[in-house]
C-alpha cells in the first residue's frame, strides 16, 4: 500500500537556507517498505514555498493532493517534531482531508505524544496519534488500512496496536497502552536515504554550477571510477550489483581562536601583580563535504556509506587540484569494499 510521509515546512523566522533531515520518517519509511507498503517522502522544509498567504495555502493543498492523487495514498503521516510546528501540522491535514476524505492521517511526535487526547478531542481531520516509537504502530495500522475497509470495522484488530489514541465508533477517544521499547537499535533497518535528495540539505545550497564548478564534479566522478577499477568493479547498465549516489557541498566556515598572555606577576601565594590579555584571530575559510552513498541494487537498501569533510583548497594550477582529488576520493575508499 502507498503511503506519504510528510515534514512540514520551516517554522517562521528560522533561517531558510536548508531544511532539517527528516531522518525519523527515513527510517518509518525503511520499516514500511520491509512489511511490503510503499512509502513515499513530502519534505516541505526544502520547498520553495510561496509567502503569499493565499499563494502559500495553494501550493501546500496542491502538493499534498497531487500526491495522494500520484500513488494513490490510503494513508498519510505527519511528524509533529514539536508545539510549534502543530499548527502546521494540523493545517496540512485539514487541506488534506478537504479533498481526500477517505484518506487516513496520523501524526506522531514529540508534541502529540504528550498531547494526544488533547489533540483528537479539538481536530476533525486527525484520525490517528502515535505515541513514541512508531515503527510498529505504524505498520500495523497500514496493515489495517490496506484491507479496504472502514478500519472502525477492525476495531478488534487496532486495540492491538501498541502506542496508538484513536477514536472508535462512538467517537469515544481509546489510547492502547506500550507493551515494549526497542532494546535493540541494531535490529532497525537503515534510513531509507534514496527517498529524498541530500543535497537538498546542505547550508547555503545553490546549483552545481555556482557553488561547486562542474568541472570539479566530473573530475571526482572520474576519481571514483578509477579507485573503483582497482578494486575490482566495473561501471554497468545491465544488472548493476550496487547503485552509487554522489553527494558534493561547500558551505562558509569560521574559525575563531582566543590567545591568552600573561606579563607582570610572580609566584607568589600573596602581593605581587599580574594581569592579562587576550588575542583574537579569526579565520575564514570554506568547508567542503564529500559523500559516497553504496545502495544494494536489489533491496535498495543503503549497503556503505564514505564520507570526507575538511577545507577547501582552491589550486589554480589543474595538476595539483587533481591530485588533491584523487587523495581525497582515495581515502574515502580506503575501506570499500566492507569487511564482511
Amino acid at each position: 500500500m502507498n503511503i506519504l510521509l510528510i515534514q512540514p515546512e520551516n517554522l517562521s523566522g528560522l533561517v531558510k537556507d536548508r531544511g532539517f533531515i527528516p531522518v525519523a520518517l527515513l527510517y518509518l519509511a525503511s520499516a514500511l517498505r520491509d512489511h511490503s507498503h510503499k512509502p513515499h517522502i513530502l519534505d516541505f522544509s526544502v520547498l520553495d514555498i510561496p509567502k503569499d498567504n493565499a499563494s502559500r495555502i495553494a501550493f501546500l493543498e496542491n502538493t499534498c493532493n497531487a500526491k495522494i492523487k500520484k500513488f494513490g495514498v490510503k494513508l498519510v503521516g505527519i511528524n509533529c517534531f514539536s508545539t510549534m510546528h502543530y499548527p502546521l501540522v494540523d493545517e496540512l491535514a485539514k487541506f488534506i482531508k478537504r479533498h481526500n476524505p477517505a484518506v487516513k492521517i496520523c501524526i506522531g511526535g514529540a508534541h502529540p505524544s504528550f498531547f494526544g487526547e488533547e489533540i483528537l478531542s479539538n481536530s476533525e481531520y486527525i484520525d490517528y496519534i502515535v505515541v513514541g516509537e512508531g515503527e510498529e504502530a505504524l505498520i500495523g495500522l497500514a496493515d489495517i488500512i490496506e484491507k479496504g475497509d472502514d478500519t472502525l470495522t477492525h476495531e478488534a484488530d487496532i486495540s492491538n496496536i501498541p502506542a496508538i489514541i484513536y477514536r472508535d465508533k462512538n467517537r469515544e477517544i481509546l489510547e492502547n497502552p506500550r507493551k515494549s521499547y526497542i532494546k535493540d537499535i541494531n535490529i532497525l533497518k537503515m534510513p531509507a536515504w534514496e527517498l529524498i535528495d541530500l543535497t537538498n540539505y546542505y547550508r547555503n545550497k545553490v546549483s552545481v554550477q555556482e557553488n561547486i564548478h562542474t568541472l570539479n564534479v566530473k573530475r571526482i566522478q572520474k576519481a571514483v571510477n578509477a579507485q573503483l577499477e582497482t578494486k575490482g568493479c566495473k561501471m554497468t547498465t545491465d544488472s548493476p550489483d550496487f547503485l552509487i549516489s554522489m553527494h558534493v557541498a561547500k558551505e562558509e566556515k569560521m574559525d575563531v581562536r582566543a590567545w591568552n598572555y600573561s606579563y607582570g606577576g610572580r609566584a607568589m601565594l600573596h602581593g605581587g601583580s599580574y594581569a592579562a590579555t587576550t588575542q583574537y584571530d579569526v579565520y575564514q575559510y570554506e568547508e567542503g563535504t564529500f559523500v559516497l552513498d553504496f545502495v544494494d541494487a536489489q533491496s535498495r537498501e543503503l549497503i556503505w556509506r564514505g564520507i570526507a569533510q575538511g577545507e577547501v583548497r582552491n589550486y589554480s594550477n589543474p595538476v595539483k587540484r587533481n591530485e588533491r582529488i584523487n587523495e581525497v576520493v582515495r581515502n574515502v575508499l580506503s575501506n570499500f569494499p566492507p569487511v564482511k
